[in-house]
């Protein structure tokens, strides 16, 4: 499980796209859940997106920096999985919180932090929603 994942540029309709696969646990709470996706895996509980998995970066008026790209590459896999209804919602809390934790681990500010945070906490829901799953490319 890489620190920093490396990354290509990707232009159809996505700002970045994995060159190599990159793999986290999920909660505990799914340590026996199987889930398979375009891209995206689950097995035991722990999530892989394969070479090729496309994603936007942090989302919103932000710069992306090595302090938020694994972070946001795993909040946006969490969200997918919400998306597909492979996690609840409910798991929105767990992946925001940890999107917060992750980039405290990988250096970002306090501030950058909480802003991103709350701004996930109030304008974040729709994105886990089914409602708004991206058709594939």
């Amino acid at each position: 499980m890489d620190k920093h994942p490396p990354l290509t540029g990707y232009k159809g309709g996505y700002k970045y796209q994995r060159t190599a696969p990159y793999s986290y646990r999920l909660d505990d709470m799914f340590k026996r859940l199987h889930a398979a996706l375009p891209f995206l895996n689950v097995v035991d509980g722990v999530a892989t997106v394969d070479i090729g998995y496309a994603w936007d970066g942090v989302s919103g008026p932000t710069i992306d920096r090595p302090t938020t790209m694994r972070a946001g590459l795993k909040h946006d896999m969490a969200y997918q999985l919400m998306r597909n209804g492979i996690l609840p919602r409910r798991y929105r809390i767990i992946a925001d919180t940890q999107l917060k934790q992750d980039m405290k681990n990988d250096g970002a500010w306090w501030i950058t932090r909480q802003v991103y945070y709350y701004t996930l906490r109030v304008a974040g829901a729709k994105h886990a929603d089914p409602k708004y799953k991206r058709k594939v490319k």
